[in-house]
């Protein structure tokens, strides 16, 4: 049996266990790269969290080289098989999912978008 300090903070709390990857669509043999303005599908892969399973909620974070950039987004009833978000920007995007709750686990990838970056006078 295990110990109860083990149950309520397991070994595997906050591990990335999570892995986004881009998506190929019909006819492609590789990913093309990602533009600013186009949209950027993502699979999010789940089997490293067998067999406890996930707990939404999950959160979404694409953080972008510009604050203008940034979006979250909270998945509460489902977990999403794919997350598509449209960059509006190049340059370095990190998207993180992770579980708001339960063992915290998480995923992200760095994506690099081209087109040029915002301007210093056209951020927010």
């Amino acid at each position: 049996m295990a110990e109860p300090y083990d149950l309520l903070n397991p070994p595997s709390l906050g591990e990335q266990r999570l892995k986004l990857s881009r998506v190929l669509h019909d006819g492609q043999s590789t990913v093309p790269p990602a533009r600013a303005f186009s949209p950027v599908d993502l699979q999010v892969d789940y089997s490293g969290c067998i067999p406890e399973g996930i707990v939404l909620p999950l959160e979404l974070v694409v953080v972008a080289p510009s604050p203008s950039g940034f979006v979250r987004r909270t998945y509460r009833r489902v977990r999403p098989a794919t997350v598509t978000f449209t960059p509006q920007e190049g340059g370095e995007h990190l998207v993180r999912i992770a579980e708001v709750g339960h063992a915290r686990w998480w995923g992200s990838i760095v994506i690099n978008v081209l087109g040029a970056e915002l301007s210093p006078n056209q951020r927010i």
